[in-house]
């Protein structure tokens, strides 16, 4: 029985506690109304694509937006002999947003980097890279929908 009661009082609270999830909110408050993409064209339009996912047009904050996506490439360890063996990948977004409704502008960058190793045929390699490279732009793009979403909420 006090299992029960005890129970009981702690729905209570947690339903009255004001908690909401913003990841399953369906109200989409911003209206991109453009996005000018600079840097790295392929990575830009998917960055560019995961944003206009979250726009509506009747959306009140009005927004425009800078991006310049950027992906470098580094060796990161080398053989005895020289041989590349490993090698550092960076994927960086720089966003400036510009507010329509109060003309505030607004600079973030989101930077993520990653390794893969050197596989024995070249195209092994080519794919590995390929593979990083859409990882990092994935979670780029995640980055930058909850930014978004915590920044331009009600």
């Amino acid at each position: 029985m006090k299992k029960i009661s005890s129970l009981f009082i702690f729905l209570i609270f947690m339903s009255s506690c004001g908690y909401k999830n913003i990841n399953l909110e369906s109200e989409n408050n911003l209206n991109v109304r453009q996005i000018t993409l600079a840097g790295n064209k392929k990575i830009g339009r998917i960055l560019q694509n995961e944003i206009l996912l979250i726009s509506s047009s009747e959306g009140s904050d009005k927004i425009e937006i800078s991006l310049t996506a950027n992906k470098v490439r580094k060796v990161r360890n080398k053989d005895n002999s020289g041989k590349v063996t490993k090698y550092d990948i960076v994927i960086r977004a720089d966003l400036i947003i510009t507010s329509l409704n109060s003309d505030k502008t607004t600079r973030r960058s989101f930077i993520k980097n990653s390794n893969f190793d050197v596989k024995p045929k070249h195209i092994d390699t080519i794919n590995a890279e390929k593979k990083e490279t859409i990882n990092l732009t994935n979670q780029v793009a995640e980055e930058i929908l909850n930014y978004f979403k915590i920044s331009y909420k009600n």
